[in-house]
């Protein structure tokens, strides 16, 4: 299940147990683990979350380990790739509706992928 969808989100604070902040979460705003992850920072999770010292340093690790797959998938386009890879970028970013058409126009990369993509104007 994708990062960016909302119902993702409960079982992700279950598993990584914060889920008494599901709560909290909500009402701060935080729809997705993708936000949780990648907005919410040290301040906010203590101030306006309520999490406890240890609940902090948690999030913070998972935030980082987010932004380290994150970046490797990036970084993708200087590395041996395959359909797999394009799937695991599609899904990353929220796009995996999309994996089987993208496939099935032969997109084999990453870099591929991206190459082909122009900015919106």
């Amino acid at each position: 299940m994708s990062r960016r969808d909302p119902s993702a989100l409960p079982a992700f604070l279950e598993e990584n147990d914060l889920a008494t902040f599901a709560g909290a979460v909500a009402d701060f705003g935080v729809e997705t683990v993708h936000d949780l992850l990648t907005l919410v920072d040290e301040g906010e999770m203590r101030d306006d979350l309520g999490f406890s010292d240890g609940n902090v340093a948690a999030l913070l690790r998972l935030q980082q380990a987010y932004k380290e797959e994150i970046k490797g998938l990036l970084d993708l386009p200087n590395k041996t790739e395959s359909s797999e890879m394009v799937a695991l970028f599609l899904e990353a970013n929220a796009l995996d509706p999309f994996v089987g058409r993208v496939l099935g126009y032969g997109v084999t990369s990453v870099h591929q992928l991206l190459s082909k993509v122009r900015p919106l104007e």
